[in-house]
């Protein structure tokens, strides 16, 4: 169980900030207008035109329908070989340069920039596994029916590939479309242990919510154009909408790892 959050406030995105969310000190930071309204609406339809062709397999009781995606997420590979992750890294890509072809802007390369500014010196690159290449980064994704209560970190979802090294690991999220009414992330501070041995799986999802009972939290917005970054180690789900309106939660999402070389690497 980690100590508080110095606050519950959503930080601008500088070198202390980053550092401190990756040591759980803060519970967020928001990348205001991260993209332009028109990049926004231009993101909607590409995602619209290329078609989202995938279901996230893993959901829980609170998730409303499956959300869908174009990529492809390493931890839906979580018992399967290496080889069939990897295998299906360059097919992704070619339908994500699809989206960025059409939207005229690639928000991943726009995160990577903006995470050498605020990591000065220190190496900013897409994930690689030796004796594979390189993973994917960026989920293209609707979530407008939400999510389980789940967390993310690779060394326990995925102990024996390169990221599972990592010490510390940031979910990043681009909202395309969004609404201040519902879609909310709740976020709670607890940096859960599983006690596993090192190097073995741990199935993350769904977690427990009776394990965050009482913990401290905060929820944040999903915003159009704005980027939010989190800890991803702790536990967290997203709100659905409640009505059938036809208002959807699309954008693009990232994790970020903090390498045993202090550099930062990019995964989905």
């Amino acid at each position: 169980m980690p100590g508080r959050w110095r606050d519950h406030d959503e930080h601008e995105l500088t070198p202390a900030s980053l550092e401190a969310l990756f040591d759980n000190e803060i519970p967020c930071i928001r990348v205001k207008g991260f993209a332009t309204p028109e990049e926004c609406r231009a993101f909607v339809r590409a995602m619209d035109t290329v078609g989202l062709n995938k279901e996230y397999r893993a959901i829980g009781p609170n998730v409303k329908f499956r959300p869908r995606y174009i990529g492809v997420p390493q931890f839906e590979y979580r018992k399967r070989t290496k080889a069939d992750y990897f295998a299906t890294v360059e097919a992704a890509y070619a339908d994500q340069a699809k989206v960025f072809e059409l939207c005229g802007f690639n928000p991943i390369e726009r995160l990577a920039g903006l995470l050498r500014k605020s990591a000065p010196g220190k190496d900013v690159r897409i994930a690689q596994e030796p004796g594979f290449g390189r993973y994917y980064a960026g989920i293209i994704r609707d979530i407008t029916g939400g999510t389980n209560l789940h967390l993310d970190f690779a060394r326990f979802t995925a102990p024996d590939y390169a990221i599972g090294a990592n010490d510390a690991q940031i979910a990043t999220n681009f909202y395309a479309d969004g609404s201040p009414d519902w879609g909310e992330t709740t976020v709670h501070n607890l940096h859960f242990d599983p006690g596993v041995a090192p190097g073995q799986y741990w199935e993350s999802a769904p977690f427990d919510p009776t394990r965050v009972e009482g913990v401290e939290r905060i929820s944040f917005k999903a915003l159009p154009g704005d980027l939010v970054m989190f800890n991803s180690r702790c536990p967290h789900r997203v709100g659905f909408n409640p009505g059938d309106d036809g208002k959807r939660r699309m954008g693009i999402g990232s994790f970020v790892g903090r390498a045993p070389s202090g550099g930062l690497v990019l995964w989905s």
